[in-house]
């Protein structure tokens, strides 16, 4: 099926079955999703129909949506496409992430920031992942140490199912 020319549902659905007869799931991660909503050669019934079909009853996509929207906002943009049906994204389940703990945004910041400049730059940006980003990219460092703070705010955030998550990931 691999050898197939041409793009198709059946080629796609065939690829996700194989995936899941090896016990193997795909993680597709879509940050910025709401720049696809706004794209309108992305944004059609022929991207979102197939991808919902597959991750919804396969057991081998899973589709992880970072948005600063809704989920009831993300259907609301798209309802058009499917006005009859059912949502298109009502099997994503929304898990909304607030700041970081005050020990993990100290720890992104350090590597970049002296003590002083940690406490200022917490009282400033309320421990927000994203302004502390930006100050940390502001002093030229990679974030590494955020990305790893904003990962253990996740697993926490997911509880058990990070550990579902991580075990169906790793293969």
């Amino acid at each position: 099926f691999l050898n197939q020319t041409e793009f198709s549902l059946f080629a796609l659905e065939q690829f996700f079955r194989h995936l899941a007869k090896a016990n193997l799931r795909l993680a597709l991660c879509l940050d910025h999703f709401e720049h696809v909503l706004s794209s309108p050669t992305l944004a059609t019934g022929d991207l979102f129909g197939p991808f919902r079909s597959i991750s919804s009853r396969s057991g081998s996509l899973s589709l992880i949506v970072a948005t600063q929207l809704r989920v009831a906002e993300l259907n609301r943009q798209v309802r058009y496409l499917q006005p009859h049906g059912s949502p298109y994204f009502n099997t994503l389940a929304e898990l909304r992430l607030g700041p970081l703990t005050m020990n993990e945004a100290r720890t992104a910041l350090s590597a970049a920031f002296a003590a002083a400049g940690v406490e200022e730059i917490l009282a400033q940006t309320g421990r927000h992942p994203y302004l502390i980003t930006l100050a940390i990219q502001a002093s030229g460092l990679p974030s590494t140490q955020l990305v790893n703070a904003h990962f253990d705010q996740t697993a926490r955030a997911l509880g058990p199912l990070f550990q579902t998550l991580r075990l169906a990931l790793s293969g």
